[in-house]
């Protein structure tokens, strides 16, 4: 369903005003440059001959201080900052050609259109990095000091002659520790004669 309530756009990007409420299910609306038309709560024109009408996408902001990408993956490097908030960036060139710098706008949009419609030279935050890192805890308070990517790989690691009694999970997200837990294990012994560590229960 439609919210008449906040900002409007046809799905091609077109403002869109909304104007009255015409009964319980219709919306008389303003679409720039158009006209006024009638719409049902789910965004259709009532007699099908006008775009679909959609709320407008929420405004991305961009964390300047996290690595930069255009929307295709190629990375960008960040020059500065305009004081109108634009952002001046450059782009690697192909074949060893120089990068020229470019203006953007602040929330990265590559051209000036509408925030729902996107463009491959848009600048977005490099997706997060997110990974699970699993350590073993010994009886005698300590953590061992090899990282493993999970619980089985920790399991079979643990050290000769330690008591395993749990493994400490770290949630990273770029490299940063977000957050972390302990799960607790039947204690066990990894010797040269069980050098395994796959107790079953452990």
């Amino acid at each position: 369903m439609i919210d008449f309530t906040k900002p409007l756009e046809t799905v091609d990007g077109t403002p869109v005003t909304s104007l009255r409420s015409e009964g319980p299910n219709y919306n008389v609306v303003q679409i720039e440059g158009v006209g006024q038309f009638i719409y049902r709560e789910n965004g259709k024109h009532v007699f099908g001959r006008r775009p679909d009408i959609r709320n407008v996408a929420a405004v991305v902001t961009l964390d300047t201080s996290r690595p930069l990408q255009t929307r295709s993956g190629t990375p960008v490097k960040l020059e500065g900052t305009l004081p109108d908030g634009r952002l001046v960036i450059t782009v690697p060139g192909a074949w060893g050609i120089a990068p020229t710098p470019r203006i953007v706008a602040a929330d990265g949009r590559a051209f000036g259109g509408p925030v729902s419609v996107e463009h491959a030279d848009d600048i977005i935050n490099v997706p997060a990095v997110r990974k699970t890192e699993v350590l073993n805890i010994y009886a005698d308070g300590s953590v061992g000091q090899t990282v493993h990517a999970s619980i089985d790989a920790a399991r079979g690691r643990s050290k000769y002659g330690k008591v395993r009694v749990g493994y400490l999970f770290r949630e990273l997200v770029d490299g940063k520790i977000v957050d972390a837990s302990v799960r607790h294990a039947e204690p066990f012994l990894r010797t040269r004669s069980n050098p395994s560590g796959s107790n079953p229960y452990a």
